[in-house]
């Protein structure tokens, strides 16, 4: 009969062979604990290298507005120049005073006076007139033209006229030689000649009642008024 076969007679399986599913999970488990190391290490890379740029990008902005100046430099210069001296450039033109002063001889302004509207009756006489062109308590002024109608140039002239209750004290446009009520005016040593046909004007203020010249007389000759 024959013997049974043992059963150590077959060929069994190799013992490594039994092994090679469990190595395999070993390994594959492995790699993928290798990669998502990978992952998180590019990932933490990435996010250190933007927090990196934002922190730069956040250091360089106030960079781009100048901050004000705390003192240190110098206050900038005013456009404009240094302030001007309390006096003005120009000095302000002085009127004429509504009463001048007394007239003395040799020292009267040489330009007659300006011309002003006559408030009473012109009395016309022979080369010479005369207005009254300011009346007030006390106090008056009378204006006389005389007109040269010869054919020469009057060069120097004398008048001479009274005022009845009244002192003339002031003149333009002549020289006083003698004030009070008996007048005596003469021409201005540096006035020029008046020419033929030509006036000169002549006014003197008077204090006292308002009275009209008497007795006038004009290079000798009465005035005809």
């Amino acid at each position: 009969m024959p013997s049974a076969a043992s059963p150590s007679g077959g060929v069994p399986p190799s013992g490594p062979s039994r092994s090679k599913g469990p190595l395999l999970l070993v390994a594959l488990a492995g790699g993928l604990v290798v990669l998502l190391a990978a992952a998180g290490v590019a990932v933490l890379l990435l996010t250190n290298g933007g927090g990196k740029d934002d922190k730069a990008g956040a250091g360089t902005s106030p960079a781009a507005s100048a901050p004000a100046t705390e003192g240190g430099g110098p206050a900038p210069a005013p456009s404009g120049g240094p302030p001007q001296s309390g006096a003005p450039a120009v000095p302000p033109a002085s009127g004429a005073p509504a009463a001048p002063p007394e007239g003395a001889p040799g020292q009267q302004p040489a330009s007659p006076p300006v011309p002003t509207a006559p408030i009473g009756p012109v009395l016309r006489g022979t080369g010479i007139t005369y207005q009254l062109v300011q009346q007030d308590e006390g106090y008056f002024e009378g204006r006389m033209i005389i007109t040269n109608r010869t054919d020469e140039p009057m060069k120097t002239w004398e008048l001479t006229f009274t005022t009845p209750g009244a002192e003339v004290k002031n003149i333009w446009g002549a020289k006083l030689a003698k004030g009070g009520e008996k007048v005596e005016i003469k021409n201005l040593d540096d006035a020029p000649a008046i020419p033929p046909g030509g006036t000169w004007d002549v006014q003197f203020g008077a204090a006292g009642a308002t009275t009209t010249p008497e007795g006038c007389k004009l290079n000798g000759k009465a005035c005809g008024f």
